[in-house]
Parts: C-alpha cells; structure tokens; sequence
C-alpha cells in the first residue's frame, strides 16, 4: 500500500528538483497542525541552505541520537515519543536542514523570538525566489506551530555548549537579571545582554548562508557588530555552515575566539561584542551587519512587545557551571571553603532532622519541606552535590561539608547554619550585606544567596534524571538564584527577626519547592513566571521548547518506593494523544461527539481521562493488567506508546479501559505530612469530621471521596488497581506512609490552590473497600 500511495509533486527550486511529498505526509502534517504551505516554504529555504561536512555530520549526529531516545520511550507508559513530528520533518533533506537551523535558534533564543526570526530569513528567499513557485512568506501563527516541532533536536549536541562559550565573550556578569522577580526599582537592573531587532538576525543569517554557498565571488567575509546575538550566530556559522570565524571584544579591543590558522586563511565571519549604544552609528554595507538593539526597534516604531524581553543565554556542562554562571562570586567562595562547607553541611543536617521527625524540629518547618528523596539530606546529600556539581569535589568544600553534616544534635546543626550564614554576610560585598554605601562597587550576586541556592535548589536535583548530554540553561540557574534573593531579602528587611534557615524552606514561590517539575522545567528550558492559575504548574508531564519533562510514576506506576513516584525524568520529546501534540499533559480538549451515547453533543471541554476513573469504578473488584502496545503505519513504526487496561475477573475480560497516552495530572512532590502520631491534637477535630463522612461513603470503592472543610479528598487504597485509578483521574497526591490519616488530610487542606486531592495509604488499612481511620 505504501508504494501505491500517490504523490503531491511541490516544485521546491531548480537547485533540489522535485521534492514528493505524499498524501500521508500532508495528512500527518495538518494533523500536527502545521501548515502546508509553511512546508513548502521550509523546504525551499532548506534547500538553498548549505552545510558544510562537519556541520552535515553534526546534524546527521543528532538525528541519531534522537533515534536512541525515542527507542528509550519505548520503557514509557504513555507514549511520550518522538518518531513525529521531528522524523516527519526530517525525513526530507531539504526540510532537514530547515529543521537543525531552527532547533540551533531555538536553544538561544525563545519560540516567539525565533518565529519572528525565521518569518524575515523566509522573507529574504521568497523576494528572490521564481514568480512561478507561488511562494508567500507563512503567517506567524503557522510558522509559530512549525517552530515549535523543531525544538530539541539540537539539545543533546555540542552546539549548545559552543553558543554559551561564544556569548559569554561579552563578558556579562548578569545574562537574565530582567527576568528575576523584582525587588524594588533600585535593585531591579537589567541585563546589557538583550536581544537584537530579529530583523537584523535574519539579514545576517542570509548573509552568512551566501558565504556557506561560495556563490558570491565578491563577497568572501562579513562583519557582525552587536551585543550576544553576533557571538551566537558566529556559533550557527561554525557549528552548521564550518565557516572560519574570529571574535572580538570592542571593550578591550582583544581577539577572543578564531577557529583557524591565520596564517593559512582569513575569517569568513567576523563577530565584534560591542555594547548597545555603541551598535548604532555603525552603518550596514554589503559586508558589515550592525545588530540593532531591539529596545531602539521599539522606541523607532513604538512597539511594546513584552515577549521581546527575553533573555539571549544557551547551555553550560555541570563541570564548571558554577564558576562560568557566577564568575567572581563563587571564587571568593572557593577562598572560604570552611564557611561555604558549613553552611551547606549544616543545612543538609537540618533537613535530615526534618525529614526524620527529630524532635525539637518546628512544626512549621516541617509542613514546608515536601521533597524527601534519599540523597535530598544527610550525608547522602552532601555526596550528591558533590557529584552533581563537581566544583564542589574542590578539597576545602568536601571536608568542611562532611564535618557539618556530622553534627549530632538538631539545636546544635541550627545554630551553626545560622553563624554560618551570618560570616557570609559580613564578608560579602553585595548591596543587601554591605554597609557601605555611594560610590563603592558592589558585586552583582551576594555570597549568602549563593550559598543557599546551592543548598536549597540542590534537593529537587536529587529528584531530576536528564539524559546524558542534556545540560543547564545558565540563564536558568540564574532565575532560581533571583528567587532566593528575592526570599532572603525578605528575611533581612524584615520588621520581625527570622532564622535565615526560613529562607530556604518557605517562599511565595511556593510552587519551586514543591514541585521538582517546575525547577526542572526553569533550569532545562528557559525561566518562565508562572501565575498562580497555570494549569501547568501542577501537571505530570509538560513539553517545554522540545524538552519533555515527565513524572516517574507515569513510566513506573508501580515503585516500590513511593517517594520515588515524583521524580522527574527529562529528555527530547513531545506529548502525543491520538495524533495530536500537547504542551501539558492536563491540557483540556474540546469534544463534539460522546462515544457512549454515540450522538453529537455541544462542544465543550473535557478531560481525556475522565472516561477511564468511571471504567475502573464499575469493574472494581477486577484485575487491572496493563497491555502496552506499538502502532505502526505502512510499514513505518511510529515509536510511541499506547496503554490500554483489560479488567479481568478470573479468567473473564470484563472491560477494556483506553488505549491511552496520557494521564490525568499528577504534581508536587509526594512528602510526607508533618505528623509524629503523637495524639495529633492538632488535627483531632477533623478527625471526627472525616470519620463521619467515611460513614456515609460507599463500601465498594476503591476510592472513598469525601468533602472536608469545602475541600473534595479522595482517599485512595494503596494496591494497583486504586492506585492505577488515582493516575487516570487525579492529581496533586499525598503519600501517608507513616502519617495518620487526618494529619495527611490537614496538611493537603492547608495548602493554598488545593480544593481537590487525593491521599494514597501506601500501607492501606481497609475492610471491605472502605479505607479506615488508624
């Protein structure tokens, strides 16, 4: 059937011939939601593309390696895959190249950015293109949806890494600081890093796609003047296009970077750092491209475009992050290991404190801190900063940090976090520790702040498993040090005393700490502020700029570890439900059609897993056996799971449940409520609250949901057929394991935005279907 299938011929230039593109290429296109002719136009543009022999073997790399991660979402449960949309683009060379020239965009700048950018390099072909070709330059809206299918192709590659290096010639101690919350106006100053007008990027893309060619014979270098972007595209143009390419710095006047002999050849691109205002009086000629400052676009044709705000930042490896994101602040710390040491050592004892119920810790603190993984305290935490973050192997930090982990007594670890803490301050040249003030400089990152950072932002890593290759945004790790800043000013212009330890344990921020998801989501793809109602700040798996970040418990529903269900696995991917792509897993979709009384009804908004809950209830008494299987189409294996649920009674298939590839939304951190099962004074009153409403619940559920102080708990048996019921159709879990059952429920009550949760007993006590009070 395949080789049966007919053609659509679409004349892409005399230079490629006659590119096919078959009936079932379209149609999974349109279902993607990507235009057709938008294709048409990528493939033109990728077909006067060029790319020299390391920059095609760079791409044929990371298709590669793309091909081995879908091959590891085969271990998934709910199809995260990623045969399509990257193998659907890619199975063009034309579009291939298109496809690796937005993906390298992609890990600098953000979608919106590079729509925009890549509509005015469209631009410049199509003006130049046959009239007969038809070709009209995509809306944004078309190319936006074509943009977005291209990313993390290039994520696991080298060119991350160059990007960074090359950007980081502009010698920026600060590459995001208008995306860090704000304090107040004085201490709110932005980044020199900013964005070129994307107009100006195309223009020297096309410039720099003529030199790959060697088809202008007059024009044989280019000049890019301009802020980070020209040390960016001078890394397209050495990664992609092996161009020879020299860097310099107009500050000092010094060559930092050639990627060639001199001796032998000249540079074919030229990118000269040079500060904003210096940018404008430079003239463009046929040879020398000034980058303009997108903030100048806007005043000329007074634009106000928030999304042109954005931070220009790419990757940086584990190896030296913290040095090369934090520059002169970690090396003063590297010159007081002992204090550093202790600080960290001595939080990693407090958090073993809280995490074990030791007595003397404070209730409140232990109602704050949700993330309990096993080398998230202690001395195992202390070892997995160290191997995370090898900076810190340095022997001063390694000694002092086990020292101060050590400490026996819960008071004693306290106040030696405190003085700790306190001599950081003193040392510290920053403008909230200094005392000092006028016309002393002040360094851009506090010493205290970047202490706690590390210390409180390296729980949720012990709980995130990228894949090999994938890196940190530095402009990520930059966002959460802003957001500890922001914490800890609270604490020292406070009206009332407060240990400094509050800061690491509570903020309005609430969700960083108790989501990994989120952390992860802030430090792999780009800092974002989420408002209080993003429905993605609570779901089980999002697709962020490429990078797929979803929950263990969607790949293992079945852990034997329950902690161990709120880890969050990361990697190239997109979230696929019957053909069509989501940016969350919860994301809502509209139904015109109910398949059980198979008759039309009003549009509306539906979850895609609610059908499954109501399945599961009626047959419950059942076996629940999941059946995992592969769909294939003409001989093409589409790599990406599908899940269906037989419920068997004996040997009896009462009910098929699915196929599904989603689930319902899972999130936070599964911890642990602040409970010593010492009587619970605190929460005696709800327990007879909840007893009574036990008393009204049907016997047979496997699910008892009951309403408690206007809040909609459901209270899940800990076997798999509930708890199998809880991933289709509920979210926001509570894990007792060693808690009474009103002190779970208390703590799920107290958390603001939770009006419905449920709460798994991970050592159920039922009788009869009815989960008890202990």
């Amino acid at each position: 059937m395949g080789s049966l299938m007919p053609q659509m011929h679409l004349n892409v230039g005399p230079a490629s011939g006659v590119a096919n593109f078959g009936i079932e290429f379209l149609f999974n296109l349109q279902r993607l939601g990507i235009d057709t002719h938008a294709i048409y136009v990528a493939s033109y543009v990728g077909s006067q593309l060029r790319l020299g022999p390391t920059g095609h073997h760079s791409l044929l790399r990371a298709l590669h390696e793309s091909e081995l991660h879908k091959t590891a979402s085969k271990t998934l449960w709910f199809g995260l895959g990623q045969r399509t949309p990257i193998g659907l683009l890619t199975s063009h060379e034309a579009c291939s190249h298109f496809v690796a020239l937005t993906g390298c965009l992609l890990e600098i700048y953000s979608p919106w950015v590079t729509t925009r950018i890549m509509r005015a390099f469209c631009e410049q072909f199509v003006q130049r293109a046959p009239a007969g070709f038809g070709l009209r330059v995509p809306g944004e809206l078309s190319m936006q949806k074509l943009v977005e299918k291209c990313g993390g192709l290039v994520s696991t590659t080298a060119f991350p890494l160059l990007a960074e290096k090359f950007m980081s010639f502009d010698g920026e101690s600060t590459v995001g600081r208008q995306t860090w919350p704000k304090l107040d106006s004085s201490d709110h100053i932005r980044s020199l890093r900013k964005i070129s007008d994307p107009q100006s990027i195309a223009e020297a893309l096309y410039a720099m796609t003529g030199l790959a060619k060697r088809e202008e014979r007059n024009i044989r270098n280019i000049t890019l003047v301009g802020t980070a972007d020209g040390a960016a595209l001078a890394a397209i143009g050495a990664w992609l296009f092996d161009l020879s390419v020299t860097i310099y710095n107009k500050s000092d006047n010094r060559r930092r970077y050639s990627n060639f002999d001199e001796r032998k050849q000249q540079a074919q691109l030229t990118a000269v750092l040079a500060q904003a205002h210096q940018t404008r009086s430079v003239a463009k000629t046929e040879t020398i491209f000034p980058l303009k400052n997108v903030d100048d676009v806007k005043a000329r044709h007074m634009m106000d475009d928030p999304d042109l705000e954005d931070m220009i930042s790419s990757r940086i490896s584990w190896d030296i992050i913290l040095e090369k994101t934090f520059q002169e602040a970690f090396l003063s710390l590297k010159q007081s290991p002992e204090i550093f040491g202790t600080v960290v050592g001595s939080g990693a004892r407090i958090f073993s404190g809280i995490a074990n119920g030791e007595r003397g810790v404070p209730m409140e603190w232990t109602r704050e801190c949700t993330i309990h993984f096993e080398n998230s305290y202690g001395i195992n935490y202390v070892t997995f900063l160290q191997r995370r973050f090898p900076e810190l192997g340095y022997k001063g930090f390694h000694r002092s940090m086990l020292n101060a982990a050590s400490i026996q007594s819960f008071k004693e670890a306290t106040d030696t976090f405190e003085n700790a803490v306190g001599l950081l301050c003193k040392k510290c040249a920053c403008k909230l520790c200094s005392k000092e003030s006028g016309a002393r400089k002040h360094s851009p990152y506090c010493l205290a702040v970047l202490t706690l950072t590390v210390l409180r932002f390296g729980r949720p890593l012990a709980g995130i498993n990228p894949i090999a290759a994938l890196y940190p945004q530095r402009g990520g790790l930059e966002y959460l040090y802003g957001i500890q800043r922001q914490r800890f000013c609270q604490i020292v212009r406070g009206n009332k005393p407060m240990p400094f330890f509050m800061s690491v344990i509570e903020t309005e921020y609430r969700f960083l700490e108790l989501s990994v998801m989120q952390v992860a989501r802030c430090l792999f793809s780009r800092p974002i502020q989420s408002p209080k109602d993003d429905p993605m700040r609570f779901s089980s798996a999002i697709d962020e700029d490429g990078i797929c970040y979803y929950l263990e418990i969607l790949r293992d529903p079945y852990h034997n570890n329950v902690v161990n269900y709120a880890r969050v696995n990361v990697l190239n991917g997109h979230i696929l439900y019957e053909g069509r792509y989501y940016r969350y897993i919860d994301e809502p979709v509209r139904s015109h059609w109910d398949i059980h009384r198979r008759e039309k009804t009003e549009g509306s908004m539906q979850n895609i897993s609610r059908r499954a809950v109501e399945d599961i209830q009626r047959c419950y008494g059942s076996t629940p056996e999941l059946q995992l299987t592969v769909r294939t189409s003409n001989k093409v294996l589409e790599e990406f799971l599908q899940v269906s649920i037989a419920l068997v009674r004996g040997s009896t298939v009462l009910s098929h449940v699915g196929p599904r590839f989603v689930v319902d939304s899972i999130a936070h951190g599964m911890g642990r409520a602040a409970c010593r099962r010492d009587g619970c004074k605190s929460s005696a009153d709800l327990k007879k609250e909840i007893t009574k409403e036990l008393a009204k619940a049907r016997q047979q559920q496997p699910v008892c949901t009951i309403n408690i102080r206007g809040h909609e708990v459901a209270i899940v048996n800990g076997d798999q057929g509930s708890t199998l019921m809880a991933l289709y159709g509920l979210y926001n879990p509570l894990v007792a394991r060693q808690e009474c059952l009103a002190c779970c429920i208390e703590s799920g009550c107290s958390i603001p935005g939770w009006k419905k949760f449920p709460v798994i007993l991970a050592q159920p006590a039922s009788r009869n279907g009815l989960v008890l009070l202990k």
